[in-house]
């Protein structure tokens, strides 16, 4: 049997952000909800809200293949 890895600390990391970030978002829900904003505004304004970032996230996941040569539209950290 293999033997187990360890987690690493970015890993680690990405999932206290997305925990963070899931627990964030239903308390963003609820003020505004008590404020008055109906359930289609905070739909369609989460939905832009991922939409953007994954604009940015795609380009820049894409940015270390080999088969697409680097454009300005990568991450800075990416290397390209």
């Amino acid at each position: 049997m293999a033997a187990a890895r360890a987690l690493t600390w970015a890993a680690f990391a990405t999932l206290l952000l997305i925990a963070l970030m899931m627990g964030a978002n239903h308390v963003a829900a609820r003020l505004a909800f008590n404020n008055g904003v109906d359930v289609a505004t905070a739909v369609v304004f989460r939905s832009v809200i991922t939409a953007s970032v994954l604009a940015v996230l795609i380009p820049c996941r894409r940015c270390g293949r080999a088969s697409r040569p680097a454009t300005s539209a990568c991450c800075p950290r990416s290397g390209c």
